[in-house]
């Protein structure tokens, strides 16, 4: 019997690992309505922590499931039986910053959190088998808000197999 991957619950997986460290949003979560993107100054203390450009900045992330991935798509992926039962989801984490090192921090602790973590994912009925960054994303100033804030955006993949091997 197939044993397709919960997107959902991958996704609810990947949210609960980074929001131990910093505030983690949903990429459909409400608090994000105002401004797709970007949370407004002094928005649940996250962000500015008052005038924007002369406060302190608390970072953030926000996590975006992506077009792409597999179920089962490689040949080496899935039983013979049940070919898509293996995934590899991808997620976007934007990480925000007020300066380029501040949210370069914020990738090393997504990195540190993400990176080869497999046992720290738990996913009902699924076996994490390998957690990567498969682009790093690079720092980008984003002046469509004043005062300006940086934005890294790596990109990760999720490899999961049914717990019972796909049997």
């Amino acid at each position: 019997m197939t044993q397709l991957a919960n997107p959902g619950t991958h996704t609810d997986a990947v949210i609960d690992r980074l929001s131990g460290t910093m505030k983690t949003f949903d990429a459909g979560a409400p608090d994000l309505d105002a401004t797709p993107g970007i949370v407004a100054a002094g928005t649940k203390g996250w962000g500015w922590q008052g005038t924007p450009g002369q406060s302190a900045f608390r970072p953030y992330r926000i996590v975006y499931p992506l077009t792409g991935g597999t179920m089962g798509a490689d040949q080496d992926q899935g039983t013979l039986a049940n070919p898509s039962d293996d995934a590899s989801l991808i997620w976007q984490v934007t990480c925000v910053g007020a300066t380029r090192p501040q949210c370069e921090a914020v990738v090393h602790d997504t990195n540190e959190l993400l990176v080869e973590q497999m046992s720290s994912f738990t996913i009902p009925g699924r076996f994490v088998m390998r957690v990567w960054c498969d682009m790093t994303g690079g720092v980008r100033r984003d002046d469509e808000l004043q005062h300006p804030v940086f934005i890294p955006t790596p990109r990760y993949r999720l490899d999961s197999t049914p717990l019972d091997g796909g049997h």
